[in-house]
């Protein structure tokens, strides 16, 4: 617990008197810090100056009061150095980071008050408190500049829960997302976010995004599991009614099943055509439940497990039997983990925030309203200078930008042979294709037709129009190139 006084230690003794009481020896009461400025102090317009005799019985008064440590110094002071202080608790060092309580006294300097709690709400725990008393001070300024940011949202209520899924909304056009509850699921997490990209800087960038809002402050991160999509060394016929292993695509179904992966050692020493014959006998399992639809990833080297495993269904019962069915294939004696395990519901990004308790944040909907014409805005031409080409995403798809001449095209970005991105191919601009940089496959920019290579499938193409300096795609319909115009805007 913390708490920031005046200069009298009065408040600071209050606490410790309160504490006393409801911790009776031989119970031992929490970790207190107060923190007390030394000399004046504007108070209400007067500064008053408390002399050595006042501080020496101000320490003895203090000093009685076990598991308590005081500060003499300015809180601004205090704040500059509180990540540099530490405790030693039981041969360990541990930094002062969060507290369950902190208590200030709002009975001076509006600005030093709003600095301290500014600075201090990001340290309080979920379910913990920042108490700030005698607002009323100084005309209430205090109260006011609470009052008005409680009005906006902030520390955890609806405006928050604003900031934080619009947050996540600016980042539609960089990775896949897709929210899932788990409030009444489990106990130790409240959501999950799936997010798949081409590029580990794209979840760095949003989580620090996320990390810096004010709800960001209030959330821990219990789990996270990275992974990678890779063809499987084991031979598995492509069945007509699955989508490719090599692309995650999350669908629409209801839940989805989640758990971390690992086999035993003994698995890898036996043969491969031994591991062949179990993994046939796992996939045959899988095929008799096709509603339920299986993402395997990789994290060999990444992450602590080996795979990340989703299952996506509308019945968790056929889950339930999927995995009681292959509990008895003989592949399951070399799992050695596969826990925890995640169900979880999907449901749009604003009523996952609302479950999460507080004000509520479905006005946020209305705000957004989806555009008339089916366009999204998925890149600025800063982004696609000519000649560049650039992977983005939109409507839970990846989909492949080529600036060609001053001409930009938009097709959907997995090759329809093996699933390598095409906006990492080559481009011949006479021709206006692409070359997949994998197989050699020949795409047309213009329709996305096969024009050469292993290739039988088109891939999907996408209208495109410019506003101002923004790209926006739409589904193919009618689609017609669009001439970037020049000279280009600057960036």
């Amino acid at each position: 617990m913390l708490e920031i006084g005046t200069r009298s230690g009065g408040s600071a003794l209050l606490m410790l008197r309160v504490l006393a009481d409801v911790y009776r020896r031989p119970a031992r009461p929490p970790l207190v810090i107060t923190v007390d400025p030394y000399g004046s102090r504007p108070y209400e317009g007067a500064s008053y100056r408390y002399d050595e005799t006042h501080y020496g019985a101000m320490k003895r008064a203090l000093a009685r009061y076990p598991n308590h440590i005081h500060y003499m110094m300015d809180s601004a002071l205090f704040l500059r150095e509180l990540d540099r202080l530490y405790l030693w608790i039981e041969g360990v060092e541990r930094p002062l980071e969060r507290f369950t309580l902190v208590y200030l006294d709002g009975s001076h300097d509006p600005d030093i008050v709003w600095h301290e709690i500014e600075q201090l709400r990001s340290r309080v725990v979920p379910g913990g408190f920042l108490i700030v008393d005698d607002t009323d001070w100084f005309g209430g300024e205090v109260r006011h500049r609470l009052d008005a940011a409680a009005a906006r949202g902030g520390g955890g209520g609806g405006g928050s829960k604003i900031e934080f899924g619009e947050t996540i909304e600016r980042f539609a056009g960089h990775l896949l997302l897709r929210p899932y509850g788990l409030v009444g699921i489990r106990g130790d997490c409240d959501f999950l976010l799936w997010q798949v990209a081409e590029d580990l800087d794209s979840l760095v960038a949003l989580q620090t995004a996320l990390n810096r809002t004010d709800l960001g402050a209030y959330l821990t991160l219990p789990y996270s599991y990275l992974a990678m999509t890779r063809r499987s060394i084991y031979e598995f016929p492509e069945a007509s009614s699955q989508p490719s292993r090599l692309v995650i695509r999350p669908s629409d179904a209801r839940y989805l099943f989640v758990y971390p992966f690992t086999k035993t050692r003994p698995w890898y020493m036996l043969p491969r055509p031994e591991r062949q014959v179990m993994m046939d006998e796992h996939v045959r399992i899988g095929r008799k439940y096709p509603s339920i639809r299986l993402n395997t990833t990789y994290s060999y080297g990444l992450d602590d497990q080996e795979f990340i495993v989703a299952f996506e269904g509308d019945n968790p019962a056929d889950f339930l039997d999927l995995v009681m069915e292959l509990r008895e294939s003989k592949a399951s004696s070399y799992t050695l983990r596969d826990t925890p395990t995640f169900t979880c519901v999907q449901m749009s990004l604003w009523d996952l925030l609302d479950t999460l308790g507080g004000a509520g944040a479905a006005q946020a909907i209305s705000r957004r309203p989806a555009r008339a014409d089916g366009y999204t805005p998925v890149a600025t031409l800063a982004d696609l200078p000519p000649g560049a080409s650039r992977r983005v995403y939109a409507a839970g798809e990846a989909v492949a930008l080529f600036n060609v001449n001053g001409t930009v095209y938009a097709i959907a970005n997995r090759c329809t042979h093996a699933r390598a991105s095409l906006s990492e191919g080559a481009v011949d601009p006479e021709r206006c294709v692409v070359t997949c940089p994998w197989h050699e496959g020949v795409f047309s920019l213009e329709t996305g037709q096969v024009l050469g290579g292993p290739p039988s499938l088109p891939v999907a193409a996408y209208r495109v129009k410019l506003e101002g300096d923004t790209v926006l795609i739409a589904p193919a319909e009618a689609r017609e190139p669009t001439v970037v115009p020049f000279p280009l805007p600057r960036p």
